[in-house]
């Protein structure tokens, strides 16, 4: 038995957070069944949908999960005591860099795109981060955010760029974590698992999952779900969409798209649309990014048909995005006309 295998077979009760600090509550979050999404989305009685809520984390979002794995991993090469760290996010991993820098005694500098809801940016600064924003331009542009937080880490003296989007940590740590953690839940819910569902943002948690699974479930089709636009689906050409978190204009460094055994592509109203169901008929408040993978494992069930067991991740909380697609104006106004009345019914 592997020792990630070993991991997932430990799981049969929910584990008591330690709680010595907010950083020992990261991990070991519920896997939860969608009942009635499930049923409201035309899935079959018999087939279960079931979804990682990893916006029980501290920080929000199964970044938590990295944020801790990159400083540790830069402590142990050298990361000096009340050093600088500079990272470039898209929100979420900012958030939880700064609650752990917070927490460890670190300076944090963050670079974002202006498609970063203010909500993050708010939390970013209340954590004592310092921010700064960048346009939302494509790779290649010096002023994106990526080459934006190289240059600023190098004009830093002895500050560490912890580069998720590079890093093996961001594969490892949900290869070693968030991988048999699911597949254990799944297996005492339901006692198989035929598919996972995610999305791709830096590939991390992707990757990560999905070679778990591919070793200890061979079984289990694993699903990407991408936003329509972005081209990691197989699209020739990329477009904005409103989605935050997943999708790109070229193929992350850390993205094996041989892991992939299908795709299933998300309109940014579908995305939303089922975020608003996970809310109105789950009471959970998640970002776009989840109800895609919402939107992307109902098609998958359907498809599987009865007795199917989805499992998919809710990567993070929708308390992000409550100026966003939660708020009817801003649908409106960016061309989801009527989704909260469709919701509604």
């Amino acid at each position: 038995m592997t020792e990630s295998t070993r991991y997932a077979a430990e799981i049969v009760e929910p584990v008591e957070a330690r709680g010595e600090t907010v950083l020992d509550c990261i991990g070991w979050t519920p896997l939860l069944e969608l009942k009635r999404l499930a049923r409201a989305a035309g899935v079959p009685e018999s087939a279960r949908i079931l979804a990682k809520a990893e916006h029980f984390n501290p920080g929000g979002s199964v970044k938590d999960r990295l944020a801790l794995a990159l400083i540790e991993d830069a402590e142990a090469r050298g990361l000096p005591a009340g050093g600088t760290i500079v990272e470039a996010t898209s929100g979420n991993t900012g958030i939880s860099l700064a609650m752990a820098a917070a927490v460890k005694g670190y300076r944090l500098q963050v670079v974002a795109s202006t498609k970063v809801s203010q909500e993050k940016l708010r939390l970013l600064r209340a954590l004592g981060a310092e921010v700064h924003v960048t346009p939302n331009v494509p790779h290649g542009d010096p002023r994106h955010y990526t080459a934006v937080a190289k240059r600023l880490a190098a004009e830093i003296p002895g500050a560490v760029y912890l580069d998720q989007f590079h890093s093996p940590v961001n594969a490892r740590i949900h290869e070693e974590r968030t991988g048999p953690e699911i597949l254990g839940q799944a297996l005492r819910a339901a006692g198989r698992l035929d598919a996972f569902v995610c999305g791709v943002g830096t590939g991390g948690t992707f990757a990560g999952i999905a070679s778990y699974l591919r070793r200890e479930s061979p079984d289990t089709r694993i699903v990407l779900a991408d936003p329509e636009g972005s081209v990691l689906a197989g699209a020739p050409d990329f477009r904005p969409y409103l989605v935050e978190g997943i999708g790109d204009d070229s193929t992350p460094p850390l993205f094996d798209p041989s892991l992939v055994d299908e795709s299933v592509t998300v309109s940014d109203r579908e995305s939303f649309r089922f975020a608003l169901l996970a809310a109105r008929l789950e009471g959970l408040i998640v970002g776009g990014s989840s109800g895609s993978h919402l939107a992307a494992a109902a098609e998958v069930a359907r498809r599987l048909g009865p007795g199917a067991v989805v499992a998919t991740v809710l990567p993070d909380t929708g308390r992000n995005y409550l100026t966003k697609f939660f708020d009817p104006a801003w649908c409106q106004e960016h061309g989801l006309t009527d989704l909260h009345r469709e919701v509604a019914r």
